[in-house]
């Protein structure tokens, strides 16, 4: 739907300095420049490491702001996001983490000037459905125990800062010599737990994998009312290959190694030996997680169609 905010025009900005290799005086000089342009008063705050963020944005929401700006990567997005479920005050990416997969999904521009044009100018705003971990935190792109997993867990964030996606690419190639698929109990919307044996199982609500050009398939939305559930199937590096052979062709629903499954209330899934459980790009526990779809979560600002 369009969406004009209304007056005053002011925005409430949380900027992670850690994320991604802009300089944040740099990250700061162009908000600056655009938003004032624009006729946009806003406040800007600047994470540390001992933050709560979904208590900042809570504030913000009571006061007059009439847009909030995520400026960071999937993570930071997400920490914002969860302040702001089911708020009409819609929420805005600025991507500048090392990783914007979420931006690429919707097609927001991943170039922040072009970004901070999008916010202050013309736009559309969207309900993209969530994903909720017991009480806590609202997640927007996928969860998964398995070698991404494993890949965030063991990738520094110097690395992160100096070489961006390269640095992931490196360590997925070091844990991928050793790593063995899983034996999975997967239980979807509370019919009764399945077995499985795979190297991966992602619960996810955007086609984007994360790493570009490849996706999931164009059967997934993050607007369209259920959680998509990819299991990966793959023993050999021949199977790898063939896999990322079919997503580049856009055949992925014919490829045999991954089976994809769908939910609309709840997805839980274990394993048999310690995995860690990442979400939106982020470590949050250990070998289990139970995920509640909310659907319609958050309003965010994407282009015009």
């Amino acid at each position: 739907m369009a969406y004009s905010p209304p007056q005053p025009r002011r925005a409430f900005i949380v900027l992670n300095p850690v994320a991604g290799t802009l300089s944040t005086q740099a990250i700061r000089d162009i908000i600056e420049q655009h938003f004032s342009l624009n006729h946009w008063t806003f406040e800007l705050h600047q994470t540390k490491a001992d933050d709560n963020i979904a208590d900042m944005v809570h504030q913000a929401l009571q006061q007059d702001f009439s847009l909030v700006v995520a400026a960071g990567g999937d993570g930071t997005v997400s920490s914002v996001a969860d302040a702001m479920v089911h708020s009409k005050i819609p929420l805005g990416i600025l991507p500048v983490g090392t990783t914007n997969t979420l931006a690429q999904e919707l097609n927001i521009p991943v170039n922040l000037e072009a970004a901070c044009a999008l916010l202050t100018g013309e736009h559309t705003v969207m309900c993209l459905d969530g994903m909720q971990i017991g009480d806590d935190q609202i997640f927007l792109l996928h969860i998964s125990m398995d070698l991404f997993a494993v890949t965030i867990e063991k990738t520094e964030r110097e690395a992160k800062q100096h070489f961006g996606r390269a640095a992931y690419l490196w360590t997925a190639l070091r844990q991928w010599l050793g790593y063995q698929p899983c034996r999975f109990t997967l239980s979807i919307d509370g019919r009764p737990p399945r077995r499985i044996r795979a190297a991966s199982v992602f619960i996810t609500n955007i086609a984007a994998v994360g790493l570009h050009p490849l996706y999931w398939g164009p059967h997934i939305r993050p607007d369209d009312g259920k959680l998509d559930i990819c299991i990966i199937k793959a023993h050999t590096v021949l199977d790898y290959l063939k896999i990322i052979r079919f997503a580049l062709l856009g055949q992925q629903q014919r490829n045999p190694r991954i089976k994809y499954l769908t939910a609309r209330c709840t997805v839980e899934i274990s394993t048999n030996r310690p995995l860690p459980v990442q979400a939106d790009g982020e470590i949050i526990g250990q070998q289990s997680v139970a995920v509640k779809f909310v659907p319609q979560a958050i309003h965010l600002i994407v282009p015009s169609a």
